[in-house]
């Protein structure tokens, strides 16, 4: 439906939340060149107010964890292979939320 000025008339609207708190890299290499030494994911520290990280390696053993975000994993006694990180938070509405996924350790 149109009104006589030509604006179209909007009865509904659907919002739809894209909000991710996170770019997590999917590798590092921690050989002291000053260059990706660290894994941790980027993110905005103001929009979220709890926060846990920890590395498994593949028998789940943990490796690492860590409640700062702004911490991150050195991976100074890691064999190089693939290690997988769970990430508790709760969002600046207090919904908590689990994320999971994998990193590569280069060597």
């Amino acid at each position: 439906m149109q009104t006589s000025e030509g604006c179209t008339n909007l009865e509904k609207a659907t919002l739809i939340d894209t909000w991710f708190p996170f770019n997590i890299p999917n590798a590092f290499t921690p050989n002291g060149d000053g260059l990706n030494d660290t894994f941790r994911p980027v993110t905005d520290y103001d929009r979220f107010s709890k926060y846990n990280m920890i590395i498994y390696n593949s028998w789940g053993q943990r490796q690492f964890e860590t409640t700062n975000p702004a911490e991150g994993w050195d991976g100074k006694d890691a064999a190089a292979g693939v290690y997988v990180w769970v990430i508790n938070y709760a969002d600046y509405l207090g919904k908590v939320s689990t994320l999971r996924g994998s990193v590569t350790v280069v060597r």
